[in-house]
């Protein structure tokens, strides 16, 4: 493509409504558009019906795609067990980014997974996932913060492997970061190396050392654009879809 700044295709959010006779809504935080924006890109949202016929438009069309947060993955999709605090799943959802994931690392596109995005990412490409850290995997620290905490609050740190593309963008090999998800990876697919944890070994981290750009992380650092670290995340994406 050929935009003085580089056009990213957002996947947007769908929840249900609580009243199944209201429209769902396709919808996507200004956190995550702005963030892009200061970063450099033009943020363009993409509904959850968006024909999978047409990837390849998408992908000529847009220098990037970024997948972010939400609901749960269905747990279909990976063999995952019941648990009560799973929300409903969007199977639209959950096909139209694992099919976005598989072309974006089949054609080399830069892609960005936050939260759920990340969890889609490994999903897409055969991993796994916990589906409730606090009941499969004790001891652990707080993961799932309440509605109540700052979203910017750091509360756990991730350590960071030095040799990898995400130590490299954050220049450090510890980083504090906030937290708001109940699931998170359990086996990590094949073409991912984990570059990310905490200090109690969950996997907060994930990227492809040979791709253009493909990571995943699972905190939220669109929430945490008032801390210098966490905006060059999306300085490195924005930069790698420029390069196109």
């Amino acid at each position: 493509m050929n935009h003085t700044r580089p056009a990213i295709a957002i996947i947007c959010n769908q929840d249900f409504p609580d009243n199944p006779d209201e429209s769902l809504y396709n919808d996507v935080s200004n956190r995550y558009t702005t963030a892009i924006l200061n970063a450099g890109g033009l943020p363009v949202l993409i509904p959850v019906e968006f024909p999978i016929t047409a990837l390849q438009y998408l992908r000529e069309s847009f220098d990037g795609v970024f997948l972010i947060g939400g609901g749960d993955v269905a747990i279909e999709r990976f063999g995952g067990k019941i648990h009560p605090s799973i929300s409903l799943p969007n199977h639209a959802r959950d096909f139209l980014e694992i099919e976005i994931t598989k072309y974006a690392i089949e054609t080399v596109w830069p892609i960005l997974g936050i939260c759920r995005g990340i969890q889609s990412m490994n999903v897409a490409l055969g991993g796994t996932l916990y589906t409730d850290i606090a009941d499969q995997v004790p001891n652990t620290v707080r993961h799932n913060c309440t509605k109540e905490t700052p979203r910017n609050q750091a509360v756990h740190t991730v350590q960071l492997k030095s040799q990898s593309r995400l130590g490299e963008i954050y220049g450090k090999t510890s980083l504090d970061v906030n937290s708001f998800h109940h699931q998170a990876i359990h086996t990590v697919a094949a073409l991912f190396t984990p570059v990310g944890m905490t200090p109690d070994g969950l996997i907060e981290a994930v990227e492809i050392h040979d791709h253009r750009f493909a990571i995943g992380v699972q905190w939220h650092p669109e929430c945490m654009q008032d801390n210098p670290d966490q905006i060059k995340l999306f300085a490195a994406f924005v930069k790698a879809c420029q390069a196109l």
